[in-house]
């Protein structure tokens, strides 16, 4: 019997976290079977709602608790802290005195200060998947004993905020560094000419038959009664998806006189200052904080425009699923962007300013043409990417 495992730090509703999902469930029980391959997943978050999609013959492992305090952030982690060793605990804070004399950044630090008391995987395995760039692979390279290992990058790596001396030597060690785009292969490759031969683009993988499935669960009781406009976002409250400026760009669309509704679904460590940046422009019954949605496709398929004002993506699968619910887009021009839409064809793309990201929108709202010529263009083409399993298959079975 072949053994693979997963590894993943945390399962948030992130592009990286739906791909993976997808991954698992399209990886058909009779291929596993027929080439006798067996597969666990180790991931830090065991209480997210994702964990209830993986299917029913991967088997999920219990993850170690020092790797889960590690992985998890500090609010989440601080529960479990109590039942394990204080001097764990204090020599992450004991860091910050160091971190001005360090040349590599905070997580690095971290998993150098941490990792000795984190165990190792007792199993041995043919093939091991870190499906996530940091921490994720930092673990599956000192942490698991593997024929293969396979690393993810899931952005642009020049835009990541990584140390290159502290990252060569997990690239080094990795058999396979695979990232998600075209652009991103050249990223990484800028950065480590060496290891040109190692790295491999494979999609995030979509199924349009389970989004499209999904998509027409429910109705979301929020969007209900609505008359004004539905303007929709899906990702992690982080700095890197841009909310803090598609907040000012709503602004200027109520200054400006349009009626619309901002429904943002996701989670994370800027919930906080955003809420804060809501609340002091008085737009609590006009911008929205929704949180995690074990589905969130309803709230894409029955909202007028979907909008992501990202400072940067890899290649984003969220705008991808927007694409095969045949929604009006409107999206920052970070560099990626034009691998997915054609401005004026099949989406809007605005500078990353509050003014055209405004424009853009409310452009769509006067414009019903266009937000259905947005439409036909998109229902006219196909957006799922299904055959990349065919990828995925491969690496399971240890090839390239």
């Amino acid at each position: 019997m072949k053994k693979v495992l997963v590894v993943m730090s945390t399962l948030g509703m992130g592009g990286a976290e739906k791909s993976l999902i997808s991954f698992l469930n399209m990886v058909e029980k009779d291929f596993l079977d027929d080439n006798k391959i067996s597969i666990d997943f180790l991931t830090a978050d065991s209480g997210s709602l994702l964990i209830q999609e993986i299917p029913s013959y991967i088997n999920i492992l219990k993850c170690p608790l020092r790797y889960k305090i590690w992985s998890l952030p500090i609010n989440d982690a601080y529960k479990y802290c109590r039942k394990t060793s204080v001097f764990f605990w204090k020599s992450i804070y004991k860091l910050n005195c160091k971190m001005s004399k360090c040349k590599a950044t905070q997580n690095e630090v971290y998993w150098i200060a941490n990792r000795k008391f984190i165990p190792r995987i007792s199993n041995h395995y043919d093939v091991c998947i870190a499906y996530m760039n940091g921490g994720t692979t930092y673990f599956a390279i000192d942490k698991v004993k593997a024929k293969k290992k396979y690393v993810w990058v899931h952005n642009e790596y020049e835009k990541l905020n990584y140390t290159d001396e502290f990252q060569r030597d997990y690239f080094e060690q990795a058999d396979g560094i695979i990232t998600i785009s075209e652009r991103c292969v050249d990223s990484i490759i800028n950065r480590f000419p060496e290891f040109s031969s190692k790295v491999k683009m494979i999609e995030n993988i979509s199924s349009s038959n389970i989004i499209l499935k999904k998509a027409d669960a429910y109705l979301p009781k929020e969007y209900e009664a609505i008359d004004d406009t539905i303007i929709v976002s899906v990702g992690r409250l982080v700095e890197q998806k841009g909310f803090d400026i598609g907040i000012d760009a709503v602004k200027l669309l109520i200054n400006r006189g349009d009626k619309v509704k901002w429904y943002i679904v996701g989670e994370g460590s800027d919930r906080a200052s955003l809420q804060k940046k809501i609340d002091v422009a008085g737009f609590e019954d006009t911008i929205y904080l929704l949180g995690i949605r074990e589905n969130p496709y309803p709230y894409i398929k029955n909202a007028d425009i979907f909008f992501q004002p990202s400072r940067f993506e890899g290649k984003s699968i969220t705008l991808d699923e927007a694409k095969l619910l045949n929604k009006a887009i409107v999206v920052s021009n970070y560099s990626t962007v034009y691998d997915s839409i054609r401005d004026g064809e099949n989406g809007s793309i605005a500078n990353l300013d509050p003014e055209d990201l405004a424009k853009k929108i409310h452009q769509l709202i006067e414009n019903p043409e266009l937000k259905n010529k947005y439409q036909l263009n998109l229902a006219s083409s196909e957006h799922g990417n299904e055959k990349e399993i065919y990828k995925y298959q491969e690496m399971l079975l240890g090839g390239w």
